[in-house]
């Protein structure tokens, strides 16, 4: 007999918890199920990774809800930052608790919705992912709350580039005296690029900055000793080609 009442005890605790749960979440018109469900977002590291469409909602029948968010950090990259804007205010990422006291507070009335909050992250051009738990509660009653997760990928700001993209010509003349020159053409994707000269050795001898996506390139081989060297073309630090250049004077 004491089992079966405790087991009843048990079952009206849960059935009564769950009842006084008011706030529930929306991400982009489809209800969050569960707390910490987790959101995918990906952007391009240069810029701003914005979370919008999550939207609050007042779930009972009884009252107004007055509602805050918490932002939990659980895993981050040295360089990034992550702020929020909730209410009529958005704050600095050295804010974890909004709106702050000072602010109108947020409130939802039964069955209505918020649409105020917004999430950004800031990658600073650093790639790899950080991420974030939102956890809003009722500010009468801080076990009532409606959390989710979200993981910010920051992608590496320069776009993968094919080597069907280049167009990187035989230096001429080879055999080389006092010059040698290059045709050449850069994909869009280029942020910096370079042909670099190497003795027999792998000793770098010299570097010639391309300064145009397309174009011919000049370089002057008289001061070289007479021998075998390599040039390479490097495009955003990676190396495309390498090819033999003789020099013979």
């Amino acid at each position: 007999m004491k089992k079966l009442i405790l087991f009843t005890y048990i079952i009206l605790f849960i059935s009564f918890a769950a009842l006084s749960q008011s706030l529930s979440l929306i991400y982009n018109g489809n209800p969050v199920t569960y707390n910490d469900s987790v959101i995918q977002m990906s952007g391009n590291a240069l810029y701003t990774v914005a979370l919008n469409g999550l939207v609050v909602k007042n779930k009972s029948t009884s009252g107004t809800v007055t509602v805050k968010v918490k932002k939990v950090i659980i895993d981050t990259l040295a360089g990034t930052t992550n702020s929020i804007c909730f209410g009529i205010n958005c704050y600095p990422a050295s804010v974890y608790v909004a709106p702050s006291a000072s602010d109108p507070p947020v409130t939802i009335a039964v069955g209505a919705t918020n649409t105020s909050f917004t999430g950004d992250y800031v990658p600073n051009g650093i790639a790899g992912a950080t991420t974030v738990r939102y956890v809003f509660f009722n500010s009468s009653n801080v076990n009532d709350t409606a959390s989710v997760k979200v993981i910010y990928n920051g992608l590496s700001g320069i776009e993968e580039i094919h080597k069907s993209e280049i167009v990187f010509h035989d230096a001429y003349p080879n055999p080389s005296n006092s010059f040698t020159t290059i045709n050449y053409t850069l994909p869009k994707q280029t942020s910096s690029a370079s042909i670099v000269i190497r003795n027999i050795l792998g000793s770098e001898v010299m570097v010639s900055n391309l300064e145009e996506l397309s174009g011919r390139k000049t370089i002057n081989t008289s001061d070289l000793k007479d021998g075998i060297y390599f040039y390479s073309l490097l495009i955003n630090d990676k190396i495309y080609y390498t090819r033999k250049l003789v020099v013979r004077h």
